[in-house]
């Protein structure tokens, strides 16, 4: 014996307006599923290994500036080699755990600065030298010192900009 099942009624006259509340609720669903999940990505800070970066002897030219929030920590600027157009930028915020003796990477978002390549003025592009950090402040430790890590041409470089975490 077979059941019945579910049956649709094709000929039924769907009102537009209950369709657009029940496509409508879906989109929110998925909107807000997608917004914790972009959160949750941008707050990854993941170990790195930095035994091949070279340590900065003075060839990148940069700026890093600290900001403190409520809960937060912004850290933004430039880094770049004069004389060598950034080709791919790749500019990363790392923050040295002095307790466990480890670098992490914080999330990096690579700015537009068109400023520094007109400041600078010596034919190269410096345009993607910029870059911006944000991370929440309980996810930095006491006394971490923060490096900059530029990959441009094949040259990788860690520098140390001074900077320190003290947010107490």
């Amino acid at each position: 014996m077979r059941g019945k099942g579910l049956q649709l009624d094709l000929d039924k006259k769907y009102e537009k307006k209950n369709v657009l509340m029940i496509l409508g609720g879906i989109f929110l669903a998925v909107s807000l599923l997608f917004l914790l999940a972009l959160f949750w990505w941008n707050q990854r800070i993941v170990p790195v290994d930095v035994g091949g970066c070279e340590a900065d002897q003075g060839q990148l030219t940069y700026k890093i500036t600290k900001t403190y929030g409520t809960n937060f920590i912004k850290l933004e600027g430039y880094a770049y080699v004069p004389g060598q157009s950034i080709d791919y930028a790749d500019i990363s915020v790392i923050a040295y755990h002095p307790g466990e003796d480890k670098y992490y990477r914080l999330p990096t978002e690579i700015v537009k600065k068109t400023k520094v390549t007109k400041k600078v003025k010596d034919g190269h592009n410096y345009d993607y030298c910029g870059f911006s950090s944000v991370v929440l402040a309980d996810k930095i430790w006491d006394d971490t010192k923060f490096y900059i890590r530029c990959q441009n041409n094949g040259v990788d470089i860690l520098a140390d900009t001074g900077e320190v975490f003290d947010y107490r």
